[in-house]
């Protein structure tokens, strides 16, 4: 059906259905303007011949993301973008887990401690030298002074070894020599009693220092204990690392 058109005071046609919406679409034609057709009383809106089409919401912006090329390799991973920002990218990196005050105070448990298991360590063995050193000497002692007065290399060698003597050996011997033999015998448990003593009581206290230390040192690592987490390279947000 041919249509007449009213634009800006201007009559032209008549068209064509298949003109005037094309008209429409490529914007000659308004909706807005007056149209006519043989059998209308008046000019009416081409809206009211040709209904517009309903208006289509503009989707909502997306914020640009810049995309960041993957690491290359055989163990390459996907790039996580930053959703607090939307363009940076999220790195792997460690952080303490706890504020920077404890973190202090964990450093001055953690290094006493190394280097208290470290005195300790050298205190027990120190102490294990000085009673084998201490026996020792204590032997070599009794030998020089068995030997001044005369006493056989075997009899010296079982008074060393705390061996009984036999009879052929005891009577073998001058009082001198007796009585020089029991003296050299509990002079020599004496020394030998006396050097384990002091090894042991100085392997307990390098014992009681190693645990103490190493107990405080434990307290200090777990105080400067580093956790993983993701952080972005633009706007530096934290993200927890699953």
């Amino acid at each position: 059906m041919n249509t007449y058109i009213l634009k800006n005071d201007e009559q032209t046609g008549p068209y064509d259905d298949e003109t005037i919406l094309a008209g429409l679409q490529s914007g000659a034609f308004s909706y807005t303007d007056y149209a006519w057709r043989e059998g209308m009383a008046e000019w009416q809106f081409l809206n009211m011949l040709y209904p517009q089409p309903p208006a289509v919401a503009a989707p909502a912006p997306v914020p640009p993301v810049i995309p960041v090329a993957a690491p290359s390799g055989r163990n390459q991973q996907p790039t996580l973008t930053c959703r607090t920002c939307g363009y940076g990218e999220l790195v792997k990196r460690k952080k303490f887990r706890l504020s920077t005050p404890v973190v202090v105070i964990g450093y001055l448990f953690l290094i006493p401690s190394i280097v208290g298991m470290l005195i300790g360590c050298m205190l027990l063995f120190g102490s294990g030298l000085v009673g084998t050193a201490g026996g020792a000497a204590a032997e070599q002692q009794t030998r020089t002074e068995l030997v001044a007065k005369g006493i056989p290399g075997p009899i010296i060698n079982k008074v060393v070894a705390f061996e009984s003597l036999t009879a052929d050996e005891t009577s073998a011997l001058t009082p001198d020599q007796m009585s020089a033999v029991e003296e050299a015998k509990s002079s020599l448990a004496g020394s030998k009693l006396g050097a384990g003593a002091g090894a042991l009581i100085g392997g307990t206290v390098s014992i009681a220092l190693i645990i103490s230390s190493f107990v405080g040192g434990l307290i200090g690592w777990l105080l400067v204990m580093k956790k993983k987490v993701l952080q972005c390279t633009q706007c530096s947000a934290v993200v927890a690392a699953s």
